[in-house]
């Protein structure tokens, strides 16, 4: 039975079963079957919608669900908890004394490491259960977790049924006065052998009373994630012998076939050998040529699919892939530069709030966006993608690059995707869009280069293109008398759609917008790299003299919308679900009596990541002389404090009088804002 038939195996209506042992004289199957089949018959136990033990072992075979899991259970039940007074006059020693107990209901976990069970299973499976043992007197003696795939719902509401080793074992629900035998599960006042109770966690689902788990519309996606993966370790396992094609010819009077056998042993035998050199030997009249296949697109494809379903599987859990331990950020070396309204400038100078020049990919727009956040980070090493013109990006292998292969649409795929599909294909044609298609500037953008760039650029956009090959000569070269012309050149060919590099005072443009990729590897770095967040998602870049196109770091207000979207609606659920049957079962009356008591048990809100991104943003903000410290402090939800140092402007820890604000981006022009042309006017050319 495949892992699908063992996941998915039983319709939701109810079905007949027919079991065939032996057909046509074949011997029967030797399978495991489910060891609930039998009471699943006899209608003593319920099956739940999906196979517990396969939704346990997905956590064991694929990664990025398994470390989804793991951040789920850890944010809801890692904060601690507290307890919150439900009436004046509370107990608080009574309070304190059963706090101290809660360690000490286990031998050999804490109530910590219970809770995280709890919630790691009813996000895993869809359930979790606890069973509460009690001692001779009718109290609570010991709290032990259950394997949520062990155990079983019956008909019967108020009994559980768990196999374990062959052996079944009956529990009643928790607080059921009635005594229940634990070997049969029947009702028995005088039972020698009472059943402990159960703390059974659930979500709520209409289809079934197990709980079905919020992630399983991903499971293809695992599944899919899983096969590209082997997919990898196989070819890397084959060392891409199959991405060849052998020719062989020989006379027809030969035994063709005997060289064709002997030439397929030995590729077979050299599979897992790389590197490894065939000797044959043949006739002189035997003759064989290998044909390399060209550039698997479809694998190219492969890789990329791997980061969309590791998106995927994240989304279906709606977990940000910050709490994954997949911060995709991707800094760029330090002598990399951005286009700000002064000019290139290094990234590790760019400050927050700073506007700096963007791409918009779905409507190719180059505009003005400011900084939201700054990043920086240690590399030893660092991708390198280099071409015939000169061009070399040096970037971290997570940083995303707008690229096409071959030719193919530009899609986004990171520097360590990029890195790991030339080393299979070294003859992939890789392309960087390096200049915005000409006429595609928004009218706010191109009004604020042209106010900020004193007019050198101030000449339609139908002129532009036309204008960069007037300058240049027939080697599309430009000589410009100083640096500073030399980049307002360079600034003009990238509004025209035109890639260009330039190096000291000479401008070389290329009848394109984009660069060829035609070498990936890793550089030797050894020092901090520097990402920027903006709202766009990719930025204008420049390094040695060579502007391109790429992604910037997915922090700043995404970070944080993420986070507060996967708090609200995956923790915070999660939370009320613990704390309402903790606090109606094992606090309540019949258990511990901390409700009756007046109190009640609460888990802490993941609230310290939001404000921690908060906090780091008004800080820098604060410090670069951006917003005042009451104004920070109302981003953070406080009220400000009458106190003139805290409406002071500060650079770098010192109190400053005016302030040079970086300058305010004009409104998106409406049509009907935008000036028009008069009829008959003349266009204003260079």
């Amino acid at each position: 039975m495949g892992f699908w038939s063992r996941l998915f195996k039983r319709d939701f209506a109810s079905t007949p079963r027919v079991e065939i042992t032996s057909v046509g004289g074949l011997p029967p199957s030797r399978q495991i079957s489910d060891p609930f089949e039998e009471l699943y018959h006899l209608g003593k136990a319920i099956e739940p919608p999906y196979d517990p033990a396969q939704l346990v072992m997905l956590a064991e075979t694929n990664e990025v669900h398994a470390a989804a899991l793991e951040a789920v259970a850890a944010d809801t039940v890692g904060q601690g908890w507290r307890w919150e007074a439900i009436r004046q006059g509370a107990n608080e020693a009574f309070r304190d004394e059963i706090a101290l107990l809660l360690d000490e209901l286990n031998p050999e976990h804490t109530f910590a490491e219970l809770l995280y069970q709890a919630a790691w299973e009813l996000r895993a499976v869809g359930w979790s259960a606890w069973e509460v043992v009690r001692d001779e007197h009718g109290n609570i003696g010991a709290v032990y977790p259950i394997p949520a795939h062990t155990l079983r719902l019956t008909r019967d509401r108020n009994i559980f049924v768990q196999e374990v080793n062959g052996r079944f074992r009956y529990f009643k629900v928790f607080g059921l006065e009635l005594q229940v035998d634990g070997e049969t599960g029947e009702y028995d006042e005088s039972t020698n052998d009472p059943a402990s109770e159960v703390i059974f966690f659930t979500r709520y689902h209409g289809r079934s009373r197990y709980g079905i788990p919020s992630w399983i519309s991903c499971v293809p996606s695992i599944a899919e994630y899983n096969a590209i993966r082997d997919y990898s370790v196989a070819f890397f396992d084959s060392s891409g012998a199959v991405g060849r094609i052998v020719r062989v010819q020989a006379p027809a009077t030969l035994p063709l076939e005997q060289y064709i056998d002997e030439l397929k042993t030995e590729l077979d035998n050299a599979i897992g050998q790389p590197r490894r050199t065939l000797v044959l030997g043949f006739p002189s009249d035997v003759s064989f040529a290998v044909d390399r296949l060209g550039p698997d697109v479809q694998e190219a494809s492969f890789i990329r699919r791997r980061e969309d379903l590791v998106k995927a599987i994240l989304m279906a859990h709606s977990v940000p892939p910050y709490r994954i331990g997949w911060a995709v950020l991707g800094p760029m070396s330090r002598d990399t530069e951005v286009f700000t309204l002064q000019g290139w400038k290094p990234i590790a100078n760019v400050a927050v709030g700073e506007p700096v020049l963007t791409y918009h990919v779905a409507s190719h727009e180059l505009q003005f966006q400011r900084v939201e956040q700054t990043h920086r980070y240690f590399y030893e090493a660092l991708v390198t993608l280099e071409g015939p013109t000169g061009i070399a990006i040096h970037a971290s292998p997570d940083h995303r690059m707008w690229v096409a292969l071959g030719d193919g649409p530009y899609q986004w795929m990171t520097a360590g995707a990029l890195l790991e599909l030339s080393a299979r294909h070294p003859d992939m044609t890789m392309r960087i869009k390096a200049a915005a298609p000409p006429a595609r500037q928004d009218e706010a953008t191109w009004r604020l280069i042209l106010r900020h760039w004193h007019g050198v650029l101030d000449m339609h956009r139908e002129d532009r293109p036309e204008l960069i090959w007037v300058w240049t000569d027939q080697k599309n070269a430009y000589r410009a008398k100083d640096a500073h012309q030399a980049n307002l050149f360079q600034l003009t060919a990238l509004v025209a759609g035109i890639a260009s590099s330039v190096a000291g005072n000479v401008v070389r443009t290329y009848d394109t917008d984009e660069i060829v990729i035609t070498r990936v590897g890793l550089v030797p770095y050894h020092d901090d790299a520097f990402c920027l967040t903006v709202a766009n998602g990719a930025l204008i870049y420049r390094r040695n003299g060579h502007v391109f196109i790429a992604g910037n770091s997915l922090g700043g207000n995404a970070a944080r919308e993420m986070i507060r979207a996967y708090r609200r609606g995956v923790i915070e659920p999660l939370q009320v679900i613990l704390e309402n049957r903790i606090n109606k079962t094992l606090f309540s009356g019949r258990g511990l009596g901390l409700v009756p008591a007046g109190w009640v048990w609460r888990l802490n809100n993941l609230d310290f990541q939001e404000t921690e991104l908060q906090l780091d943003l008004a800080t820098r903000a604060i410090d670069r002389g951006i917003i005042t410290p009451n104004e920070a402090r109302a981003t953070l939800g406080f009220r400000p404090i009458d106190d003139e140092a805290l409406n002071t402007f500060y650079l770098q820890g010192r109190p400053i009088t005016t302030v040079e604000r970086p300058p305010e981006l004009p409104a998106e022009a409406s049509p009907d804002s935008l000036e028009k042309r008069k009829p008959g006017q003349e266009r204003r050319r260079w």
